[in-house]
């Protein structure tokens, strides 16, 4: 307690000095220390009339590590200084705290105790600070409202539809927390007329929006929704996000799964009957150059996928002469049908429509095991003269190798 006695007295008695040499100062206290400084309304009264605290805004924030305490403080003593500089609290929780659901917490709770709005946040933050192309503003905003703050969104509920990015996720948002089918058909409605907000959602992070938006790339990837809602007898509110790949996002459309993503390390591989046959997959280009990928496939069950199912594929696999680096459960799923196409009586596809090196029709049934995300799965003789250049995501890759090099061995001897 001694440095802030000592700084308190400065503060009480020897102003200008305290004014002038206020970073300084704060340095030698604890976080503690300046939490209790900030309670005494004689010291408050200078730091306020020399906007002391706002002038060193960044380096009090870095020193304690959370404002909060300090804004409540400050409140109290005087609303208009809070008020007055509410934009830089908004921004220095956006920027500055980063996505820390904790954090977000506590800025809604006190804009809801100072009673700020929460849709002038969103302005404020879509119009004036620089965040990610992939993060949604209005959604998030929603996300973390829901879990004390319900009436809040159901208030705003206009506003924050019409600001999302990410009109499905928000539904999922919504849905989660049980809102009104009032509210939901509000959402749906909003999805329903807006297949380009689908799409960019769809694509996300993983392409550029604005490199692919012509009209002919846009109706292609218009008409492919179209056709996999009308022949599902589903509408556009009725799409689901799945979760997504290392390389792409994915959707789910009735029975369908759409995939968009990036190019892959390597497209052109082996077919093999544990792959999810698609309807389509292929590499849209632009004058030589991939866009984007894309691929269409039955929705199966990812419930109940052991350790030990994924090794079973990685070993069949590796005796057709092909290395999976990204072996996991989230990567397989078991058919909920035999694993044919089902759309418009087409009973196979091909290589030409699936960019595979080479046809295979062998059908699995209904609960056989398949491979729903084939984007690291490369012909052994490549992967072992480009190990180096490979990048392995999974963590059980090592493992199961060298469990299927040491399997290979003791069947040698027997």
């Amino acid at each position: 307690m001694e440095n802030f006695d000592y700084v308190k007295e400065l503060c009480l008695n020897k102003e200008e000095l305290f004014i002038n040499n206020f970073d300084k100062i704060m340095s030698i206290l604890s976080t503690n220390e300046i939490y209790m400084l900030f309670k005494d309304k004689n010291v408050l009264k200078v730091i306020v009339e020399n906007d002391l605290f706002f002038k060193n805004f960044k380096f009090l924030a870095k020193k304690t590590n959370d404002l909060y305490p300090i804004f409540y403080d400050l409140y109290e003593y005087e609303h208009n200084y809070i008020f007055n500089n509410i934009e830089k609290i908004i921004k220095y929780q956006f920027v500055d705290c980063g996505i820390i659901s904790s954090y977000y917490d506590k800025f809604f709770d006190f804009c809801n105790y100072i009673h700020h709005s929460f849709d002038n946040i969103i302005d404020y933050v879509d119009n004036n600070i620089n965040l990610s192309s992939s993060f949604d503003v209005s959604s998030y905003i929603v996300k973390i409202l829901c879990k004390k703050y319900k009436e809040s969104v159901i208030r705003n509920i206009d506003f924050f539809i019409e600001k999302t990015k990410y009109p499905l996720y928000l539904k999922k948002i919504l849905k989660d927390n049980n809102y009104d089918k009032s509210i939901i058909d509000k959402i749906d409605n909003k999805i329903d007329n807006n297949i380009d907000k689908v799409i960019y959602e769809i694509l996300d992070d993983q392409i550029s929006f604005y490199k692919i938006k012509n009209d002919r790339i846009m109706d292609f990837l218009k008409i492919v929704i179209k056709e996999l809602c009308e022949y599902e007898k589903v509408k556009y509110h009725d799409i689901s996000r799945l979760s997504s790949g290392a390389y792409s996002n994915a959707v789910s459309i009735g029975n369908k799964v759409l995939k968009i993503g990036q190019k892959r390390h390597i497209f052109n591989i082996k077919n093999n009957k544990r792959f999810l046959k698609p309807l389509y997959r292929n590499e849209i280009k632009k004058d030589n150059e991939v866009l984007f990928c894309i691929e269409i496939t039955e929705l199966v069950d990812t419930e109940n996928i052991t350790l030990e199912d994924v090794y079973s594929l990685y070993k069949e696999l590796r005796d057709k002469k092909l290395v999976w680096t990204d072996c996991k459960e989230d990567n397989i799923g078991r058919l909920i049908k035999d694993n044919k196409i089902y759309f418009n009586d087409i009973d196979k596809v091909d290589k030409v429509a699936t960019s595979y090196q080479d046809d295979n029709f062998e059908i699995l049934k209904a609960g056989d095991l398949v491979i729903i995300d084939n984007d690291y799965i490369y012909d052994e003789d490549y992967f072992f003269q480009n190990e180096d250049q490979i990048f392995i995501p999974s963590e059980n890759f090592e493992e199961f190798e060298t469990r299927y090099q040491e399997e290979k061995i003791n069947n040698r001897k027997k």
